[in-house]
């Protein structure tokens, strides 16, 4: 990502974005020189000098060790990831030589920077020690050992599910093809159905209550004025010709379940 770059799905949930301009893996997951059994990725940045890390979705500082250089933030609400679902998740940052200026239950918004790739703790030349966990922070110390005598996050997620890389220049994904977001669907604007039957709703759920009866068949075309998220499923909001508010299902928020293609904005 780009210092102070920005990106939410059209209903405003924020993707999470990897935390740098360059991507280059020095160590991935599993890695054989201390990530055992570790889904942790080393950064080294555009090159041996001292990268800068921006927040990849907004996040509060939770936890901090000077001695190692490390940061945890959790995300102050839920967060799109790669694999589609939406939840919280909290970051783990280790090596930084400067962390003093990260103040404990300091929110820091998506894009801003927040610390740099560094040698603190035991560290082989400058780079960012960077693994994602699952939910909140629990509390207490946060890593724990493995089976292989690593420190590892209890609940850590592969990155790959995790991040996307708009805005990152790569130079070296270690061949983990990260995804780039693209949305499914704008704000508004106008959409022609791909299948028959889809239902009008008069709410935005699933519900049967919700069901008005009516279906809207493949070529028909409708004019959004809003999407909706919902029981896992974006709703387009629009009006029918009595001038009443309608809603049918456009596709799941992890983008299956495509019922619409986007003809215009």
């Amino acid at each position: 990502m780009k210092k102070y770059q920005t990106l939410k799905t059209p209903t405003g949930v924020e993707c999470v974005l990897f935390p740098m301009l360059y991507m280059r893996i020095t160590q991935g997951i599993n890695g054989k020189y201390s990530h055992k059994g570790d889904m942790a990725l080393d950064l080294g940045g555009k090159d041996t000098g001292i990268d800068p890390i921006y927040m990849p979705c907004t996040m509060i500082c939770k936890w901090k060790d000077p001695k190692i250089g490390a940061v945890l933030y959790e995300s102050k609400n839920k967060v799109h990831m790669a694999d589609g679902t939406e939840d919280y998740i909290h970051m783990l940052t280790i090596h930084d030589n400067k962390i003093s200026d990260i103040a404990l239950g300091k929110t820091f918004k998506q894009g801003v920077e927040t610390g740099d790739e560094g040698t603190a703790g035991n560290a082989t030349g400058n780079h960012v020690h960077l693994v994602f966990g699952k939910g909140k922070y629990t509390g207490g110390y946060p890593m724990k050992k493995n089976s292989y005598g690593t420190w590892v996050l209890p609940k850590q997620l592969d990155p790959r599910n995790v991040m996307f890389i708009n805005g990152t220049t790569v130079l070296d994904d270690d061949n983990y093809n990260f995804k780039t977001y693209v949305a499914p669907y704008k704000e508004k604007g106008k959409a022609q159905a791909l299948e028959n039957g889809i239902r009008i709703r008069n709410a935005a759920n699933l519900k049967t209550t919700s069901d008005t009866g009516l279906r809207l068949n493949k070529g028909d075309i409708i004019t959004y004025v809003d999407v909706v998220q919902a029981e896992g499923w974006y709703f387009a909001k629009y009006k029918n010709a009595a001038g009443k508010y309608r809603y049918a299902a456009l596709c799941k928020i992890n983008h299956t379940c495509k019922y619409w293609k986007q003809i215009e904005k």
